[in-house]
């Protein structure tokens, strides 16, 4: 009896988790984002709609859709949407910046976001606030210590997606990319104070072409569990690639997987008859895919992402037992993803 006892003690404590990790979905309001979502919402586990927008003087703008929370409350989904910085497509530090130094826009976003929680049975919500200066993090830090003490008066979940870092070494990144989009984030602090991390493990810097290659993601991993429980993050997958001219360093087009597949791979010679392509699959960095073509006189090379190098970032973070995954975005995925068994 007593070394059944033992047995279970042990098993409990040190046996590999049992269940599956939790898939987090983030959301836009697009024509293939919508089709996506409402043919896969049995295989999501957190719908995250990229719909509220701060802006100046605490003001915040939805454009939630009420057919979205009624589909994911249909099919038993939790949603966490995300509040972002955003000024049109991009993320405004003048934005960020009259949040930060004026404690009464706290308040004030705090009983927005948490009256709107409860109108909409809200699972919590996951800030994307980026492009923060890093004289800021003192400020920024504070700020989630606060909204997560003012939602825990409703039971309200609070995550953030941060930027992806390798270490605390500020000579491993450029000093933009440091000074205004990773250094702010102290991974270790605010994970004591929110219930999940969404590591935004894509967008690799100085990438020679896919979005993120294995090897940095792992940096990215490893970076992240010294300074993280693994219950506590969610791991960044990306779904979608990017269109290079060649003689360019840097891509200049984000692309679905749906473009490259009926516009490349499958084009018809005949309809396109300056057009010319290659392909190919990169197994060093991670079976990422890539099209190679020429289209009237000029070159284009697109790194995308498939169900393959899909499964190959999921089988590195199911590896180290993390709560789940993030993916960016719903609609730009190969469909083949959905047919995987341990989503």
């Amino acid at each position: 009896m007593k070394k059944i006892v033992l047995f279970l003690l042990f098993f409990v404590l040190f046996a590999p988790k049992l269940y599956a990790m939790e898939g987090l979905w983030y959301y836009t309001e697009t024509p293939d984002a919508r089709e996506s979502l409402f043919k896969n919402i049995s295989k999501i586990d957190l719908l995250a709609p990229q719909t509220y927008e701060l802006h100046t003087n605490g003001e915040i703008v939805s454009r939630m859709k009420d057919d979205v929370l009624l589909l994911a409350k249909e099919n038993n989904v939790k949603v966490m949407p995300l509040l972002a910085n955003t000024d049109g497509d991009f993320f405004s530090q003048k934005i960020i910046l009259d949040l930060l130094d004026n404690h009464e826009n706290w308040q004030k976003v705090s009983a927005y976001m948490r009256d709107e929680a409860e109108n909409n049975d809200y699972y919590g919500w996951q800030l994307d606030l980026e492009n923060i200066p890093i004289s800021h993090k003192n400020k920024f830090t504070a700020f989630v210590k606060y909204l997560k003490n003012e939602f825990e008066k409703d039971d309200l979940k609070l995550s953030i997606a941060l930027v992806s870092k390798i270490s605390d070494n500020k000579a491993d990144y450029t000093v933009n990319y440091w000074n205004n989009w990773a250094g702010v984030y102290d991974y270790k602090v605010l994970a004591d104070n929110v219930d999940f991390l969404s590591i935004m493990a894509y967008d690799q810097p100085n990438s020679p072409g896919p979005v993120a290659t294995i090897l940095w993601s792992k940096k990215v991993l490893n970076y992240s569990l010294k300074n993280v429980p693994p219950e506590k993050i969610s791991f960044g997958i990306p779904v979608y690639g990017w269109a290079y001219r060649s003689k360019e360093k840097r891509h200049f087009r984000m692309v679905k997987h749906s473009l490259v597949n009926t516009k490349l791979l499958n084009t018809n010679k005949k309809d396109f008859k300056n057009m010319t392509t290659g392909t190919g699959m990169s197994k060093y960095y991670g079976n990422i895919p890539w099209v190679s073509y020429n289209m009237y006189g000029k070159n284009y090379t697109i790194w995308y992402e498939d169900e393959k190098s899909f499964k190959t970032k999921f089988d590195q973070i199911k590896a180290k037992n993390v709560r789940g995954y993030s993916v960016w975005v719903l609609g730009s995925e190969d469909q083949g993803v959905w047919n995987l068994e341990e989503l």
